[in-house]
């Protein structure tokens, strides 16, 4: 009788065996099939050499080393498992988690899935066949996560906490401090009002100090009060239309128009969803800022502009390229600053001139900067020395 087709197929089926041999010896993961009856692995194979951590050709049966190894702990979720598998669906699967402990104290962490690979006569499953993979690091790297979270949950708590602290502080101190400061600018007056023309040119020079430093103490505690309330604040969003918000900054800066001689133009600006209070203190903080950096003999003009542009088309870290953001600009003709200072200006305390040149605390900007944050934006400042400055709030729409 004529083999040779019977030989060829018995070729092709040794090396389909050879192949599916070497396949499951290469993957990370052990490949079994588990009787049910006899509790015993009755096929074993993969990478067992590497998670038990002994010589691949010795002659122990990896199914006694399995059953002596597992965690005693889990034997009850184990035999739960497979009654469960008894009478499971053809294709349905079953995962469970378990452990191994070796006699150096080691751990190793497996994870299985299993399903029906043979059943009896009355329909139950005798044989299921499953695949297990060692989830070790994976369970260390989540340890590691959950106790990194709950240290910065720790952590966070304690900031708060903290930060409360130091806004009440803050609070409680600037207005301990306050009154001190009123006394001593009252009677300095009365003083100066009184006996100013007794004083000799010296005393009045020192009185005028006095004064001078108080007003600037109160207006830094003002400012420092602003700067702390900026995230203190309930943040509640309205409407807030621009053009309306530009008329109300005009009439509040109505003497320091006047004596500078400023203009300041807007229009077609849009409405935004934001927080009232702060939007108010951010547009007059910049549009004051550009009206007091001034050239001189030159009146300031300040032009404030919005439109609409796209996140990836804004050249600058924090634009997110899914959003929209609205473009307000505001530009002047002042003084201008080196462009190599933009981020130093909206830093706290921060300033670029000297006291006496131009007053100021050194903290508008610095709350300039927290506003557009608290707002999920950013904001730009662009100058050249004697060219005037532009600044830049970007704010998502």
């Amino acid at each position: 009788m004529d083999i040779t087709q019977l030989r060829e197929k018995e070729k092709q089926l040794r090396e389909s065996e050879l192949f599916s041999t070497k396949v499951v010896e290469l993957l990370p993961n052990i490949i079994y099939i588990f009787d049910l009856d006899k509790r015993k692995d009755i096929y074993l194979a993969g990478n067992i050499a590497t998670l038990f951590e002994y010589d691949k050709e010795n002659t122990y049966d990896s199914s006694d080393i399995m059953n002596e190894l597992i965690d005693p702990d889990y034997s009850d979720k184990i035999k739960i498992h497979h009654e469960n598998l008894r009478h499971a669906a053809d294709k349905e699967i079953h995962e469970i988690e378990y452990r191994f402990l070796f006699k150096n104290g080691k751990w190793k962490y497996m994870l299985s899935r299993d399903m029906v690979f043979k059943r009896n006569k009355t329909g139950e499953a005798t044989q299921i066949i499953g695949v297990a993979i060692d989830i070790t690091d994976l369970k260390s790297s989540n340890e590691s996560l959950r106790d990194l979270n709950d240290i910065l949950v720790t952590k966070n708590a304690e900031l708060e906490q903290i930060n409360a602290e130091l806004s009440s502080f803050t609070y409680i101190a600037s207005h301990d401090l306050q009154e001190p400061l009123r006394k001593i600018r009252t009677f300095s007056n009365l003083i100066t009002e009184k006996d100013s023309n007794s004083f000799s040119a010296t005393t009045r020079e020192y009185f005028d100090r006095i004064t001078t430093a108080v007003t600037r103490m109160q207006n830094l505690i003002e400012a420092l009060l602003s700067y702390s309330r900026t995230n203190t604040l309930e943040t509640q969003y309205e409407s807030v239309d621009l053009n309306k918000l530009v008329v109300d900054i005009k009439a509040d800066l109505y003497e320091m128009i006047k004596e500078k001689n400023a203009i300041i133009e807007a229009c077609n600006l849009p409405t935004l969803n934001a927080i009232p209070l702060q939007f108010h203190q951010l547009f007059s903080n910049i549009i004051s800022n550009s009206i007091k950096y001034s050239k001189e003999n030159t009146s300031p003009r300040v032009k404030v502009t919005a439109t609409l542009v796209n996140g990836r088309d804004i050249v600058t870290i924090g634009a997110n390229e899914k959003y929209k953001y609205w473009k307000i600009s505001f530009t002047d003709n002042g003084i201008g600053f080196e462009q190599e200072y933009e981020h130093k200006i909206f830093e706290l305390f921060q300033r670029l001139h000297g006291k006496s040149q131009y007053p100021g605390t050194g903290i508008g900007l610095a709350i300039c900067n927290m506003i557009v944050l608290n707002h999920n934006g950013f904001i730009k400042a662009t100058g050249k020395p004697g060219s005037g400055s532009i600044f830049t709030v970007y704010i998502p729409k």
